[in-house]
């Protein structure tokens, strides 16, 4: 029968006397790699070659570097950090792709569509539901963005980059306010699929432009559950996972999108701060102190959200802040702020020199 404890001790001193050896045997010049190699197989650790050679652990990692020596235990310990684990299937790593330095950016901010949501004027006339946003956004916006792509922003500038922004509302969600279930043409699954199938026509449509796609997003107050719920139960953390799902499948893009109410990234070397929902104007004392505050936390050069249903642009304390607009255009929400709201949805363009190069507010209440 076999002794492991007398089998454990004997390993144990054949090691420390091997140790002594080589301790005793080493003159002070760098091993040779099959040395190396020898130690590393036989003692099983860096930290124990280390003692040999009376030198540090980060010696070791030096030699092994210096002679091409791969370290397993790290290597794969890489491996399953980069992995997620999604469906019993592990995602494929997407790098961003490469950009030109020498171009400028495009990017296109998509906010506040409330997918599903149903909109009368007060002669009960529907001005908004999801008929007329599938035609505002497939016949309307999306066409009306290539078509300047191609024969206007093309011949003032060079684009090698799309970056997309959806700064939440994506979905109009459900039990936001008590009547909400009146207003509502479609349920949340079915608005999320919508989206969907509104969106990825876009990204693939500027993929065959041989234009990387970098899309970064933030979750709306639409989106979410009952107030009680996590705010990971939200209607655009869904979309956001379903557009992760299907962009995988198209060559030069990336999504990412923040588990938290904000997300700062940057693009060509500009720091940018999205967030759903921020103060509606910065020329009041609130305002200020509120982006004043983001801008001393986050040091973002650009901040953008919605929420409000109307677009705006200004500067402040040395940053740009774009409030994009809505889809649905006027609804409850403007006339009880008194604004008159046109659909709009805003594009603008960034360079190596300028966080906003220009811009451009697709206006869409034409696409009824």
């Amino acid at each position: 029968m076999i002794n492991l404890e007398h089998l454990a001790d004997e390993n144990k001193r054949l090691r420390e006397a091997l140790l002594k050896k080589e301790k005793r045997e080493y003159k002070g010049t760098a091993p040779e790699r099959d040395e190396l190699l020898k130690h590393l197989e036989t003692l099983g650790s860096k930290r124990a070659v280390a003692r040999i050679y009376g030198k540090d652990e980060k010696q070791i990692r030096r030699w092994c570097i210096d002679r091409d020596i791969g370290d397993g235990k790290e290597s794969t310990r890489a491996i399953i950090e980069s992995l997620r684990f999604d469906n019993l299937k592990f995602k494929k790593i997407k790098l961003k792709p490469a950009v030109d330095p020498k171009g400028e950016t495009l990017i296109i901010d998509l906010g506040d569509w409330h997918a599903g949501k149903e909109i009368k004027d007060e002669h009960g006339k529907v001005v908004f539901n999801e008929k007329i946003l599938t035609e505002r956004i497939s016949e309307g916006l999306f066409p009306e963005i290539l078509s300047l792509l191609d024969t206007r922003i093309k011949k003032a500038t060079k684009i090698t980059e799309i970056v997309i922004l959806l700064v939440g509302d994506m979905a109009d969600g459900s039990n936001i306010y008590p009547t909400q279930q009146y207003n509502q043409y479609i349920a949340p699954p079915r608005q999320v699929e919508l989206c969907v199938e509104l969106i990825i026509p876009l990204i693939e449509n500027l993929v065959d432009r041989k234009l990387p796609v970098n899309i970064y997003a933030v979750r709306g107050n639409h989106g979410r559950g009952l107030k009680l719920e996590s705010p990971e139960n939200n209607w655009d953390t869904m979309l956001y996972l379903w557009l992760q799902r299907e962009t995988r499948k198209l060559p030069n893009v990336t999504l990412e999108f923040s588990d938290l109410d904000y997300m700062n990234f940057k693009i060509r070397g500009w720091n940018y701060h999205i967030r759903h929902i921020a103060p509606e104007q910065d020329d009041t004392a609130a305002g200020r102190a509120k982006f004043a505050g983001w801008k001393d936390i986050h040091k973002f050069n650009a901040i953008c959200y919605g929420h409000y249903h109307h677009f705006g642009i200004t500067d402040f304390y040395g940053g740009r802040r774009f409030r994009n607009g809505c889809v649905s255009g006027w609804d409850d929400l403007s006339e009880k702020m008194a604004k008159i709201a046109d659909p709009v949805q805003l594009i603008w363009g960034c360079s190596n020199k300028r966080v906003c190069s220009f811009i451009y507010p697709v206006d869409l209440k034409g696409n009824v």
